[in-house]
């Protein structure tokens, strides 16, 4: 005998069906929001373009703050607010490297947004049809993607690398090993 209210088994099953059905759902839902084409790249022709097999350069970012007090660019999401070292080519390895990390969909923290202004560090190029530029800011590893000639208005909905910030950070150190500000990026956290 059931007590007045409670759901009898056969409704405890339907209900169980419903849950497993929405969290099946809810599972598709979120692996669909994982487009890294798409969300970090702006589109599979970009993301085609920057995993073909082109040379990749990486550059030395350094912003131009607006004056003595406000150390960060006028516009820190904006390129021509930095100043850059000349390009340096990375080894096939370390193309390779880079070219994996940002293939992977656990590179990225999805679905969040950070309350920071990057000062990007680290330019990423690939000399490939579209060009694809990405910056990088190892103070709060964000990121930004910019296609062909553009150096403001990034095109990813995505713009957080933690999960690979030490491996690509390690190999701008490698590139740059006697640049003391990529030397300390990590003690200041």
């Amino acid at each position: 005998m059931r007590a007045a209210g409670l759901p009898t088994t056969k409704e405890k099953m339907k209900i169980a069906r419903v849950i497993m059905l929405l969290t099946v759902a809810s599972s598709f839902a979120h692996a669909e929001s994982r487009d890294i084409k798409r969300q970090v790249f702006g589109g599979e022709k970009n993301f085609a373009a920057f995993m073909s097999p082109g040379e990749l350069t990486m550059e030395r970012l350094r912003s131009i703050p607006i004056d003595s007090e406000h150390p960060y660019p006028r516009d820190a999401w904006d390129l021509k607010y930095y100043r850059r070292k000349s390009p340096v080519h990375l080894s096939p390895e370390q193309a390779k490297e880079v070219k994996d990390l940002f293939s992977e969909a656990s590179a990225y923290e999805w679905n969040s947004t950070k309350a920071c202004i990057p000062d990007y560090g680290v330019l990423l190029t690939s000399r490939s049809n579209p060009k694809i530029k990405i910056a990088l800011c190892f103070e709060c590893d964000m990121l930004a993607v910019y296609v062909g000639d553009r150096t403001k208005h990034g095109v990813n909905a995505v713009d957080s690398f933690d999960k690979i910030s030490d491996r690509l950070l390690a190999i701008a150190k490698a590139v740059y090993p006697k640049d003391s500000e990529l030397a300390h990026v990590k003690d200041k956290r």
